[in-house]
């Protein structure tokens, strides 16, 4: 975007690029939705009915890996439960899911981590020495600590 005409006397400013100062304005919202239109049609030689393929990487589902992991973060880091993050889906994102899509949506980010988890576990066993982090936490009334 360029400014307008000068305010003051009404001159044309001319931006040259690389010299003048850029001040980038950001907006983040909540939540994006991305919608991929696979176009279907016949084919004109032997009439078989042909639909696009959705492209490498999209989710064959309607949620993608940062709702799976907001879901996961939800119900572990803040321990809410599957009916409050249901409804905050619905009422925060505008997203509707069924209660037991949030189990099925846990599951997921599990499977997705456990290669990861694993390897972590592993670097952590070959070493010399391993330090851990007491730092207890009230859960359920009772303190609680790994």
């Amino acid at each position: 975007m360029t400014p307008g005409p000068c305010a003051g006397c009404g001159g044309p400013v001319r931006v040259k690029p690389g010299a003048s100062p850029v001040l980038r304005h950001q907006v983040w919202e909540v939540p994006e939705v991305v919608e991929y239109q696979l176009h279907a049609d016949c084919c004109g030689g032997c009439g078989q009915w042909h639909v696009a393929q959705l492209p490498e990487g999209v989710p064959s589902g309607m949620l993608g890996p940062r709702l799976v992991a907001l879901t996961a973060y939800l119900t572990g880091a803040m321990r809410l439960s599957k009916r409050l993050v249901k409804s905050f889906f619905a009422d925060v994102l505008r997203v509707s899911v069924g209660l037991g899509q949030v189990p099925r949506l846990e599951a997921q980010m599990a499977s997705a981590l456990q290669a990861p988890v694993e390897e972590a576990h592993r670097h952590v066993c070959a070493q010399q020495l391993a330090h851990g982090d007491e730092t207890p936490w009230q859960q359920e009334g009772r303190l609680a600590w790994l």
